[in-house]
């Protein structure tokens, strides 16, 4: 019996490092107490990384650890499925044991219960080196903080003798500033990771932010916030800031919003965290794509978008820590501006360079997608729907979509073309996961395509005047150098 697209797609990603790793935990006793287990794991792993072989199936591995006996599925079913969450536990001890901070919390919460006065100070000292060279002050660092000093006033009072009023007040004030510093942090803070998790997506969304908390934002006062207590919250000018980026995205008409927060990231960089540098950045990216769609100086915001995403890439805050690949989104997103401003040659270098850190079940798509795009741009129109071709059909559907039309109108497929017009407006229609905003915008580079597929012109047809002067009024972000030019080439 072949199981290849169960277990084995949890273990095939992981290193030979992290299986070395998951393998000593899952022979710990502490974590499990059936040999059994770990020696079908064993053998399992010898299959490591490719996990292609006629002996991968239960059978084989059943009988290596079984030897003699007949085989029981619901007994393998059950190891399997005991592996499976050993493995998830081993994920969640080991982004335990990373996270000093929390360690030495649930330390020094064992500390106070058990009354235990010198290692409960031990473990607050302990967790303020920690909290002293951290490297980016998000709000998870002021969590931590105000735990870090709730613990403190537990300590001071549970086991302080002679208390004064002062001393004590004193203690009390550093508690406060934590916890108000927390408050402010959280709130701003969480909002801040919504955006960064759904403003670069290209679906759900109104004015770069997921619909669905679009009027969950607008509840907050943000300038309230940061103005409350602001005597005793920490770091009052980053949130001052933070408000300022969520606003800009809330409110993206108000360009000194955006002046203002860009400044902000220039004059403070170096004390701003690389994590959070690079999420300011990402977020500059993700307000300048809506300027884009929504302005009619859309130049101006292209070239903005070009220096960021420029500085972006060169200082290394594009990649995912986290994830140890490029958001491909960004790359796209960078990808196609720079296309759009006909730096064709700086866009080769960019796909040669950059593929590279996409995700490895992405690469090759995104190399396709990528040359697609860069053919069209060289008027090599043949070869963008070869490349287009060998892309998966749900990588950037809709980016896909739009490369096709213009490449049947460019070769005057109008059969091909009408077709997939036809297509993608019933796609446009049906789809429920795209927002209305910009189902029109794509319905917008729709409207110009049958008076550049016709050779005739109906009574209905506008002229190419009124053509030019609709392309200006409209925001049709895809392809509008294109559109321009094939307009006045009628």
């Amino acid at each position: 019996m072949d199981f290849r697209s169960n277990i084995t797609k949890l273990l095939q990603p992981l290193t030979k490092e992290e299986i070395h790793g998951l393998k000593k935990f899952i022979s710990s006793p502490y974590f499990n107490t059936n040999k059994n287990i770990s020696d079908i794991f064993d053998e399992l792993i010898k299959f490591h990384p490719k996990f292609e072989s006629k002996n991968l199936n239960k059978e084989y591995i059943y009988s290596k650890v079984f030897k003699g006996k007949p085989f029981n599925d619901s007994n393998m079913r059950w190891i399997l499925s005991e592996i499976t969450h050993l493995t998830e536990n081993y994920f969640a001890q080991k982004r335990f044991d990373n996270n000093k901070l929390l360690k030495e919390f649930y330390i020094s919460e064992e500390f106070v219960n058990r009354m235990d006065e010198g290692r409960l100070k031990k473990s607050v000292n302990a967790m303020k080196a920690e909290l002293k060279n951290a490297p980016d002050k998000d709000y998870m660092y002021f969590f931590y903080k105000y735990l870090c000093q709730s613990n403190e006033l537990n300590e001071v009072s549970l086991f302080k003798k002679d208390k004064k009023a002062k001393e004590m007040d004193l203690f009390f004030d550093i508690y406060l500033k934590s916890f108000v510093s927390y408050i402010n942090h959280f709130i701003i803070g969480i909002t801040f990771d919504y955006l960064t998790a759904t403003s670069l997506a290209s679906k759900y969304l109104k004015n770069g932010i997921s619909k669905k908390i679009n009027e969950l934002v607008k509840l907050f006062n943000f300038e309230k916030i940061a103005e409350f207590m602001e005597e005793k919250n920490e770091d009052a000018e980053q949130i001052r800031a933070t408000v300022n980026m969520l606003n800009m995205h809330l409110y993206p008409d108000n360009d000194s919003l955006y002046e203002d927060f860009k400044n902000y990231i220039v004059k403070n960089e170096r004390g701003i965290g690389t994590e959070e540098l690079s999420g300011f950045y990402h977020q500059l990216v993700s307000y300048l794509r809506i300027k884009i769609i929504r302005s009619k100086n859309k130049n101006y915001f292209r070239n903005e978008l070009y220096m960021i995403s420029d500085y972006l890439f060169k200082n290394n805050l594009h990649f995912n820590q986290r994830t140890q690949s490029l958001n491909q989104v960004l790359y796209k997103l960078t990808l196609l501006n720079t296309l759009e401003l006909e730096k064709t040659e700086e866009a080769e270098k960019f796909i040669m360079k950059y593929s590279e850190e996409i995700s490895e079940n992405h690469k090759d798509d995104a190399k396709n997608f990528s040359n697609a795009y860069l053919s069209f741009y060289k008027k090599d129109f043949d070869k963008a729907l070869d490349f287009m071709n060998e892309t998966k059909a749900n990588f950037f559907f809709t980016d896909q979509k739009i490369l096709k039309i213009a490449c049947f109108t460019e070769m005057a497929y109008k059969d091909e073309c009408a077709n997939e017009v036809k297509s993608f407006k019933k796609y446009l229609k049906t789809s429920k996961f795209l927002s209305a905003e910009t189902k029109a915008t794509y319905n917008k580079f729709l409207f110009f395509i049958p008076y550049l597929c016709r050779s005739g012109k109906g009574k209905n047809f506008l002229s190419k005047k009124k053509l030019l002067e609709n392309l200006q009024d409209v925001n049709a972000i895809y392809l509008t150098s294109w559109l321009k030019s094939k307009i006045d080439g009628l």
